[in-house]
């Protein structure tokens, strides 16, 4: 068994002990809270948009047929 699927077996395990073995908390959750979490989901979604476009002709060329990225064939005028 390698290390890395002995380690997600562990984690695997704890995290369900953790879920599974918890009482109730009892515990207030503010208002601000649901904004803070879409705040999160939508600065994720952002940064993953960006880093599509920064890298997108890497990754197009990757999954291509032709290997090679041409960068001569885009003009950059300002």
């Amino acid at each position: 068994m390698t290390c890395v699927k002995r380690f997600c077996g562990i984690f695997g395990l704890t995290t369900m002990a953790f879920v599974l073995l918890t009482g109730d908390a009892h515990a207030y959750i503010d208002t601000s809270t649901g904004s803070y979490i879409v705040q999160i989901l939508l600065a994720g979604l952002m940064g993953i948009m960006l880093t599509l476009k920064v890298f997108w002709r890497q990754i197009k060329a990757y999954f291509s047929k032709d290997k090679t990225i041409n960068d001569k064939s885009e003009d950059k005028t300002d």
